[in-house]
């Protein structure tokens, strides 16, 4: 292999393949999918060798979108199905066209038989959200007590040696984390040394749209985008609304995501919501969908962003409302932190707690000079950190698991 000099050392160009369930535009616009269309670009933009093979409902093709960066469709449509077919296809191109390691989300245990496949290449697992996780985030207000009595006297009690995902970590020879929340979560739930799970936030392509745009400190809208479900925190968000409506009565929120199931399993979310929100309805509006070419339009209408979590990893929707410029409240809970604690780029609340939901919305609506110098550090870390200089720190990892292997 060709030796180039590399951030301060010597590194070897290399080819990665990820093998992603998830990949737009067939298979998902989610976390995973943006991920991996995101690393895939920014890595081929720097001479290095990617292979995606993702998943499609309805072809199988191999295309080739540029001199380093092929990508394979699979025509499957579960996460099963790719995980048995995904290391055979692998291991075909591999013969062709070398590759140096695999990468594979955790979610859907999608690692589970690569090694079988090609068993002398590092294989990568990159954390996202464990399925444990996202059902106990999503049943958080569910009386569970009764029935976790059940399942543990029949046996349904969760064990992570019956879990797919934490059966498929095992075979892992590096893990990824985008966030020291997750890392903590993962290595206490899954009994994996927390030494072994190296920190590495996902990368970012800053789009023109949200970059071009211009400040608003003094809107008082306050935005969230996401789907409204649990676990995203929009229950006690619309708790917090008439709270803050009753501080600033010209504030508007705009929720931009579609519906999802209750916090107490109910039906509707949003029913739930404007339950909530009924003595300020005329301060809220709800839009179910914007194509993704026109969120910047909604945002440009925000002063502030708000992301409630209960728990989030590595969220992309915050890295697009700092792209933006928007202040955020932020959930401390998860990545966020590690996302804006450093350049004090917004508020962080308690998402368990209405009361410190407000009082993070109405901290922020009463300062507009701390609004528009948030926005602006928030925008600079995102070009700056995330869309460039972060790329390369990635690739240096990957460079040093190469090293490792040799």
């Amino acid at each position: 292999m060709t030796v180039l000099a590399f951030s301060n050392f010597q590194i070897f160009k290399l080819r990665i393949a990820f093998l992603s369930y998830e990949f737009p535009p067939d298979t998902g616009v989610g976390g995973i999918a943006t991920y991996v269309r995101q690393i895939a670009t920014l890595l081929s933009e720097r001479k290095v060798g990617v292979e995606v093979i993702c998943a499609s409902p309805h072809r199988e093709e191999t295309v080739q979108e540029n001199e380093f960066l092929n990508i394979t469709w699979i025509r499957c449509n579960s996460t099963e199905e790719f995980r048995k077919l995904s290391p055979v296809i692998a291991a075909k191109r591999h013969a062709e066209n070398p590759v140096d390691m695999v990468e594979v989300p955790e979610y859907g245990a999608e690692g589970l038989h690569v090694k079988e496949h090609l068993p002398k290449l590092p294989l990568i697992v990159k954390l996202h959200t464990p399925k444990f996780l996202i059902k106990d985030l999503n049943d958080h207000y569910y009386n569970q007590i009764n029935m976790r009595r059940i399942k543990s006297f029949i046996g349904l009690r969760y064990r992570r040696e019956s879990d797919p995902e934490y059966k498929a970590i095992r075979y892992a020879d590096h893990i990824l984390s985008p966030s020291r929340s997750l890392i903590d979560i993962v290595s206490h739930k899954w009994s994996i040394s927390r030494e072994r799970i190296l920190h590495a936030p996902n990368p970012y392509f800053p789009s023109k749209k949200l970059m071009d745009l211009s400040a608003n400190p003094g809107s008082k809208t306050i935005l969230y985008i996401g789907r409204l479900e649990t676990r995203k925190g929009v229950y006690n968000l619309a708790k917090a609304v008439p709270q803050v409506v009753n501080a600033f009565p010209d504030a508007r929120f705009v929720f931009l995501g579609k519906d999802s199931r209750g916090p107490y399993r109910e039906h509707s979310m949003k029913k739930v919501m404007m339950k909530e929100m009924a003595s300020v309805s005329v301060n809220v509006s709800f839009i179910d969908h914007v194509p993704l070419t026109e969120v910047h339009s909604v945002i440009a209408q925000s002063g502030i962003c708000i992301f409630p979590s209960l728990w989030e990893n590595f969220p992309n929707v915050c890295l697009e409302a700092m792209t933006a410029g928007r202040p955020i409240v932020a959930s401390q809970e998860g990545g966020m932190r590690d996302m804006l604690e450093d350049i004090n780029g917004g508020v962080f609340i308690d998402p368990h707690n209405p009361q410190s939901i407000a009082r993070g919305i109405i901290e922020l609506l009463s300062a507009e000079k701390f609004r528009h110098e948030a926005g602006e550090r928030n925008r600079e870390k995102a070009i700056e950190y995330y869309g460039k200089r972060l790329p390369n720190e990635l690739l240096n990892t990957y460079q040093s698991f190469l090293i490792k292997k040799g």
